[in-house]
């Protein structure tokens, strides 16, 4: 028989119930086991919260993040850069950007792909299901260097993923076959 504890989320306070390895494993990376992927997900991708001391600590920090959620809905070209960023952060490579390094570059080009031309939109605070033709992506120009400033342009997520194994001029080359010049 597989042994559980009984654990606290200190995102929601609800008591639950999780296999002892389990716990073990997520504790072991310095993490907090949570309840449920509902949770999860307002924390986020990194389980970074340390165990809260009380109760009040907990109905906090939801209640912070919750503020925090509200107030990025209200200008949504902030919200789209503010994801690009996130997303760039998490690889891991060399990473500078500032959200006004982003609005330039998404100023200077107008909102469209660097490559085609094409109107981007950016992505929304609750992840974005649009076109991947047309959804915005922060793509590095010299993939051997990371996310610095004038290392970095917007392009189409399916630009981006036709150009991982291709160098900026290849991705030019590539283009004009496509558009048969």
């Amino acid at each position: 028989m597989i042994k559980t504890l009984k654990r606290t989320c200190p995102i929601c306070g609800k008591d639950f119930d999780r296999k002892i390895y389990e716990i073990n494993k997520v504790e072991k990376r310095g993490a907090t086991p949570i309840c449920s992927l509902a949770c999860t997900r307002i924390l986020g991708n990194k389980n970074k919260i340390k165990k809260p001391r009380s109760s009040k600590e907990i109905k906090s920090s939801k209640e912070n993040i919750q503020k925090a959620i509200k107030a990025n809905t209200k200008d949504p070209v902030q919200v789209g850069l503010n994801r690009l960023l996130n997303y760039a952060r998490r690889r891991s490579k060399e990473f500078n950007l500032t959200y006004n390094d982003l609005f330039e570059i998404w100023d200077k080009q107008g909102g469209k792909c660097a490559y085609i031309g094409n109107q981007l939109i950016l992505p929304n605070s609750k992840g974005s299901k649009a076109d991947p033709r047309v959804l915005a992506s922060v793509d590095r120009i010299n993939s051997n260097l990371g996310y610095i400033k004038n290392n970095v342009q917007i392009v189409s997520v399916c630009i981006n993923y036709m150009k991982a194994q291709l160098s900026h001029n290849e991705t030019c080359d590539f283009i004009k076959i496509i558009k048969g010049n």
